[in-house]
């Protein structure tokens, strides 16, 4: 793999022609990876967008975090009146 090829195209794409460090370091770890244990392509494709969607389009860790009142209002059918 062409990894300058790939960043600057990924870069284009789907990041307005810039990428942050940690964007360049989450991708290529995922890369590193998918090299080290010969992954099928597919796999690799698979990985990239699911982080990408999950990370909210960034490729970099988030946090995410609510409220009770809101977490009971979402998922009320878990929790019990006791």
């Amino acid at each position: 793999m062409y990894y300058a090829k790939f960043f600057a195209a990924v870069s284009t794409s789907l990041f307005g022609g810039r990428l942050s460090a940690n964007q360049v370091n989450g991708i290529g770890a995922i890369l590193t990876e998918w090299k080290a244990k010969s992954f099928d392509s597919r796999w690799l494709a698979y990985m990239l967008a699911a982080t990408y969607h999950e990370t909210d389009n960034t490729v970099c860790a988030i946090s995410e975090t609510s409220s009770a009142p809101r977490l009971l209002a979402t998922f009320l059918k878990y929790f019990s009146a006791d």
